[in-house]
């Protein structure tokens, strides 16, 4: 039935996704909305809110605010806070509020930046959308700041930019050594600093490990000749440590480059198939035939019990939809899914 969930709570929207990306980057992050968004990201979206501090403010928008479109109110707000914490850059973020009452958000963080002189822009999100289409509109909307063709002149800098590498898609756990065991991998929006966004047509080349990173990748190649592949090395880790999947039919639920990846690793030890189900993005270049768009609870419930897989390999909060599923199932924890693996970040 449509909408209807049983088991699912709702995914995270991509005002979430836009966080997600600027939290660590020093930046005053304004969500312009009336307090109930920025209270979802900190309660529930943004898992380093538990350890991590960060200035996330909400715009705290009354009704007759929203009714007027009291603009200036929200750049004299921005300015002063702009002035007391001195932000490396304030961005605007914007919810459904904004988004119906047709609030210009671009036009606001550019009068925000002549008034303050602190470096200001937008990420036009409108909470109808989900948290990998923000995580998607924010990287562009850093690499369209920061990344000038005059700083990307000269010498390739010595480093591998890490594209889509959010808490929402990546297996930390599992990441972290990985990161740690290659010092020239540079990940965007990972780190305490820009740097990585300004130097990024200089980068030697590009790793894309979710597909929310595929647009900004694209970007690059296309105005710097920065060239990127599509790999999620956590994924292959996870993908690795599985027992015996030879001969196995596999339906495989995560995102699109963790699926990816992880086929390719199934397929080389001897999987007789390995069908891929995303709940998120689906870039066509990623799809191979027979792979699956969930939408539904019941979508998922039907393939489960279609007969098609012997084995199930998904997030564990998926598993009372599996009811009717005889085969095995593996755990392969997802965020964006379940909500419930904050401990792995810390």
């Amino acid at each position: 039935m449509k909408g209807l969930r049983k088991v699912l709570t709702p995914f995270a929207p991509d005002q979430s996704g836009a966080v997600s990306v600027l939290y660590p980057l020093g930046g005053a992050v304004i969500v312009v909305d009336a307090g109930g968004c920025t209270g979802n990201i900190c309660g529930f979206d943004e898992p380093r809110w538990q350890h991590q501090a960060a200035a996330v403010f909400s715009a705290g928008l009354r009704d007759m605010d929203a009714i007027l479109g009291r603009d200036q109110l929200l750049v004299d707000k921005a300015c002063e806070l702009a002035q007391t914490i001195r932000p490396q850059f304030v961005a605007l973020i914007g919810t459904p509020v904004p988004a119906v009452i047709g609030t210009d958000l671009k036009s606001l963080a550019r009068l925000i930046e002549k008034k303050s002189g602190v470096p200001a822009f937008a990420v036009v999100t409108n909470g109808f959308q989900l948290y990998d289409k923000g995580v998607e509109k924010t990287y562009l909307a850093l690499l369209r700041k920061y990344c000038k063709v005059e700083d990307s002149e000269g010498a390739a800098c010595e480093k591998v930019g890490v594209l889509g590498m959010t808490p929402f898609d990546v297996d930390m756990q599992k990441m972290q050594p990985i990161l740690a065991a290659h010092d020239t991998w540079c990940p965007f929006g990972w780190q305490p600093d820009l740097e990585a966004f300004c130097q990024a047509g200089k980068m030697q080349h590009n790793i894309v490990v979710s597909p929310s990173g595929l647009k900004a990748a694209r970007w690059l190649k296309q105005h710097f000749d920065v060239d990127y592949t599509v790999e999620d090395p956590a994924a292959v880790s996870f993908a690795e440590s599985l027992s015996d999947v030879r001969g196995r039919r596999i339906l495989a639920v995560h995102q699109q480059v963790a699926l990816k990846s992880a086929r390719q690793v199934w397929l080389d030890r001897g999987a007789a198939s390995v069908t891929a189900g995303t709940w998120f993005m689906n870039d066509k270049a990623l799809r191979q035939p027979g792979d699956l768009q969930f939408k539904e609870e019941d979508e998922f419930e039907a393939a489960a019990a279609s007969g098609d897989y012997d084995m199930i390999v998904a997030d564990a909060v998926l598993r009372p939809l599996a009811k009717n599923f005889e085969g095995e199932w593996s755990d392969w924890p997802y965020f964006a899914i379940s909500g419930k693996q904050i401990d792995v970040y810390e």
